[in-house]
């Protein structure tokens, strides 16, 4: 069944309402402190000196063991089932330290972990949160979350797990405390790695995009690939998937086997004229609209959508997202 084209004042409309809630998003807490210093991030020595200084910070903290820096060799040894998605997105070096704060008191871990690029790091510490994150108070970016009493944050290459031993989280003030130090030594990114910044309708994501090293979930085609749930109204939700490829060619060859993958030729496609400077399709299927764009080196496809309205304007902003960020960057 064929999609009746959307009218064009109300797609207008439409995009004019999700552009506003992209101002909005990813901004830091206004009450942190701006670096007035350009900072260079720190090697694994540098990393385990703030460590090994750190109980001088405070009046009633030692170290129980560490600091301790292993590389990607050693990941397994020293974490167990914690390091399977480090060692996957692409492991530097870690260096790890555990403190009692108070002295004699609750025991307090700090990991540092350098990855390969942000989006590695990324990768992991949006990998790692569950629904029942929370936000932690303002001073620490908002690239942050808690687990009860086990606190992850993101900033640039590196990804920071701190945690007490009990999990209790009256003891989220010490985790805090040791995972402030060696932050303010990390340098705050100026923005958002291309694929988040790219990212249309912010506002409307449900958890966190979720990023995916060289293979797009569910897919044949290799790929950097976000993946994301949007909120479209009242209880309606869509699934949307943003791939970056190589090159041209094999965004082509992506966007072909994804359309053939979703509608195995049983559903009419409708192509969508003026959204990206290549192609777009639209169809019906048995658990709603579907839609694949591909724009240069990238493609972009919502799935299960219940607004074919919605499904339109999200490509054609992740079309007009990526004329920008090649334009700029």
């Amino acid at each position: 069944m064929t999609i009746t084209r959307t009218h064009a004042i109300a797609t207008f409309v439409c995009i004019l309402g999700l552009a506003s809630s992209v101002a909005h998003a990813d901004t830091p807490d206004a009450t942190e402190p701006v670096q007035a210093v350009a900072l260079v991030a720190p090697d694994a020595d540098a990393v385990a000196t703030i460590l090994r200084e750190l109980p001088a910070r405070f009046d009633n903290c030692s170290i129980v063991s560490g600091p301790t820096g292993y590389d990607s060799a050693a990941l397994a040894e020293q974490l167990g089932d914690e390091a399977a998605d480090l060692s996957a997105y692409g492991h530097e070096w870690t260096v790890r330290a555990t403190y009692a704060m108070p002295v004699g008191g609750p025991q307090v871990t700090v990991e540092i972990h350098r990855m390969r690029r942000e989006m590695a790091a990324y990768g992991v510490f949006a990998g790692r949160r569950k629904p029942s994150a929370q936000l932690p108070e303002p001073f620490i970016r908002t690239s942050s979350y808690w687990l009860n009493a086990r606190l992850h944050v993101w900033r640039g290459d590196f990804y920071i797990h701190a945690y007490a031993a009990t999990d209790d989280v009256v003891l989220r003030a010490q985790v805090r405390a040791v995972a402030e130090a060696p932050l303010a030594s990390i340098p705050v990114p100026e923005r958002l790695p291309a694929l988040l910044r790219i990212l249309p309708c912010r506002g409307r994501q449900m958890p966190v995009p979720r990023y995916h090293y060289g293979a797009a979930p569910g897919f044949s085609f290799p790929a950097d690939a976000v993946g994301v749930t949007y909120l479209e109204g009242f209880e309606q939700y869509c699934s949307f998937l943003f791939a970056r490829c190589g090159d041209f060619n094999a965004a082509t060859t992506a966007y072909d086997q994804l359309v053939a993958e979703l509608y195995d030729g049983a559903d009419a496609l409708e192509p969508l004229g003026q959204i990206a400077d290549h192609k777009a399709t639209i169809c019906t299927t048995a658990e709603g609209t579907a839609a694949v764009m591909q724009q240069d080196n990238f493609v972009a496809a919502v799935f299960d959508s219940h607004n074919p309205e919605f499904a339109e304007a999200v490509l054609r902003m992740s079309a007009i997202n990526i004329r920008i960020h090649l334009l700029i960057d």
